[in-house]
């Protein structure tokens, strides 16, 4: 019988693993404590951590929101001086203690408003005041839920404004003059009614250098959809100040001018 020798047996192989192991560096043990799974020290952070953080984001934009409404009282202002000082023929001429002069009114003539509004101008031949356009803003109107600003001068209707109510805000739609600074006095007028009524917003849809003037800001779509949603708790009240008499531009101002538990 022939054996044939067998080479690095299984049990030499295994002694010769046990030896190199044996010989092998240990290896080092981390000093100190083990380092926590990210999921770990995340924890550490606190449950209300983001509710903290959310908050104080708000309170950063309430304070910048009043910072914006000081500087638009300010801007309103200057505006009014500025018109006081600059007034030439043709222009609104309105005396701040009687009215006379000048006569700004609410829903007097809401189908004026709409003509003057749709009407063409220098590179503007069309309007997208169509019938159906003026038909539905007419159904709002009887319904209460849509507004008109007038301005006079004497009978004359130089210019106005309108726009559509949902809760505390207001949708301003479209304004018109025939006359220099007539649809500026009809914003004026407008914003001294929505904040005695507690409105929350003005929507001007976009900002042009006219609005710029006033104060108006352009504000991100995720800012605009906070502003919205608090504007369309509660309800404002178009009817806060008189809409039966004329107010006069220093009764607009003085309201303008006046701190208001409902302004941010």
């Amino acid at each position: 019988m022939i054996s044939t020798p067998v080479r690095n047996p299984p049990i030499k192989a295994a002694a010769k693993d046990v030896a190199k192991k044996a010989k092998a560096p240990a290896a080092a043990k981390p000093k100190g404590d083990s380092p926590k799974p990210k999921a770990a020290r995340r924890s550490s952070v606190g449950p209300y951590a983001k509710e903290a953080k959310f908050l104080d984001e708000q309170r950063l934009l309430l304070e910048s929101e009043r910072a914006i409404y000081m500087e638009q009282a300010t801007a309103l202002k200057a505006e009014a001086d500025s018109l006081a000082q600059e007034r030439e023929p043709g222009d609104v001429q309105f005396d701040e203690e009687s009215g006379e002069g000048g006569t700004v009114t609410v829903d007097r003539d809401f189908d004026a408003v709409l003509d003057g509004c749709a009407q063409p101008w220098p590179g503007r031949p069309r309007t997208w005041i169509n019938a159906r356009i003026r038909l539905l803003y007419r159904k709002l109107y009887e319904r209460r839920h849509c507004h008109s600003l007038e301005v006079y001068e004497g009978n004359a209707l130089v210019g106005g404004l309108y726009g559509v109510t949902l809760g505390r805000a207001f949708f301003g739609e479209s304004m018109f003059h025939r006359v220099r600074d007539a649809s500026k006095v009809a914003l004026v007028h407008l914003v001294a009614r929505l904040k005695a009524g507690g409105f929350r917003l003005l929507d001007t849809q976009f900002v042009t250098d006219h609005l710029r003037t006033f104060g108006a800001i352009e504000v991100p779509r995720r800012q605009y959809h906070k502003l919205l949603e608090a504007a369309l708790s509660g309800e404002g009240d178009f009817a806060a100040l008189d809409m039966k008499r004329p107010i006069t531009g220093a009764q607009a101002l003085a309201k303008l001018l006046t701190p208001s538990l409902h302004a941010q």
